[in-house]
């Protein structure tokens, strides 16, 4: 599933953002990427945990099929962008 639009950012904070996307499929889904900000009291040992416990994130809440759960549609935790596409 490739993103074909961004359609608006709706949050961002210190080790990523979530946008509303369009994609090739036709449906719009929320975006969440890993992307820190570059900060000089963020060290890499921090940036780090943070992405692994990302990748955590993503491999447990894609396994999850739960009423209250918000599905994950496709995720990318392989190479440098890591993200995740949620209904």
């Amino acid at each position: 599933m490739n993103v074909t639009r961004v359609i608006k950012e709706i949050n961002r904070g210190g080790f990523g953002i979530i946008e509303k996307v369009s994609c090739d499929d036709g449906n719009v889904y929320a975006r969440k990427t890993f992307s820190p900000i570059p900060n000089p009291k963020i060290t890499k040992k921090i940036i780090d945990k943070s992405r692994n416990r990302f990748i955590r994130e993503v491999k447990i809440q894609s396994r999850l099929q739960e009423e209250y759960i918000i599905p994950i549609v496709h995720f990318d935790i392989s190479g440098d962008n890591l993200d995740m596409q949620i209904k």
